[in-house]
């Protein structure tokens, strides 16, 4: 139904499906060889021509001009960088209020720290279409939404959902298969009879504590995180915590 209401065919979805696939299988296959086209054709069922197709098409995306960010891209990595580092926030730990450019901190070093080739001018305007920044009288730049969310339906959109769908899926594939102590942490709280008249003093409540929950992750994650895998020598890994609202229309 998802599918259907945002326009996406069944040809679309049965390309997603191969991808994952496959994705899949090159990460079960064997650990001290790459998998071959013709081992992933036999355990994923697509046939070889197929396997082919796909993975020459990933490996011509593997270009270095390629952005290989996470599905918040580097608008978001902006947004990021302007709530951790201590060179742009207040006294307080909030944000600072920034000039777009000239001297001293300004929003077009942020963008150059944070976002290497991107423009200063094409974030601001990016940031300010999305009702992420706004510009005060003073022209100065402020952050009202912390957070960069894609629009409705976008590409952007879709990559971010799927990202924080396959990460849930992943820790809940982990947890089903070691023990408890090996386990990740997945919790939830959840209430079947909550008066209908509550749910909005209680989103409201769950989105203040996980928004304040997911600020003080982010810190200290901007603080140990590298830029970069060139930076340090020991392996680096993607870690990821997401949270969210689950609200029923009617009674279950």
């Amino acid at each position: 139904m998802l599918l259907l209401r945002s326009s996406v065919s069944y040809q679309q979805a049965s390309e997603w499906l191969k991808i994952a696939f496959i994705e899949a299988a090159e990460e079960i296959g064997p650990q001290d060889k790459p998998a071959t086209t013709s081992w992933i054709a036999t355990v994923t069922g697509l046939n070889r021509k197929e396997v082919k197709r796909i993975r020459d098409q990933a490996a011509g995306d593997d270009d270095e001009t390629v952005d290989r960010s996470p599905p918040v891209n580097r608008a978001q990595r902006v947004i990021n960088q302007w709530m951790t580092d201590p060179d742009y926030l207040q006294p307080d730990g909030e944000p600072s209020t920034l000039a777009f450019d000239g001297d001293g901190i300004n929003f077009s070093t942020l963008v150059k720290k944070s976002s290497g080739d991107m423009t200063p001018r094409a974030v601001a305007n990016e940031l300010e279409r999305q009702g992420v920044i706004e510009v005060t009288n003073t022209q100065t730049l402020q952050l009202i939404q912390q957070g960069y969310f894609p629009p409705p339906g976008s590409d952007k959109q879709w990559a971010l959902a799927g990202q924080s769908a396959a990460d849930l899926i992943t820790t809940l594939s982990h947890n089903l298969q070691v023990d408890t102590e090996d386990a990740r942490f997945q919790r939830m709280v959840s209430y079947r009879y909550l008066p209908v008249s509550q749910h909005a003093a209680f989103e409201q409540l769950s989105n203040k504590k996980l928004t304040e929950s997911l600020k003080e992750l982010n810190v200290w994650l901007s603080q140990h995180a590298c830029k970069s895998p060139d930076d340090i020598d020991e392996a680096t890994a993607r870690v990821s915590v997401g949270m969210y609202l689950y609200k029923s229309d009617s009674k279950e």
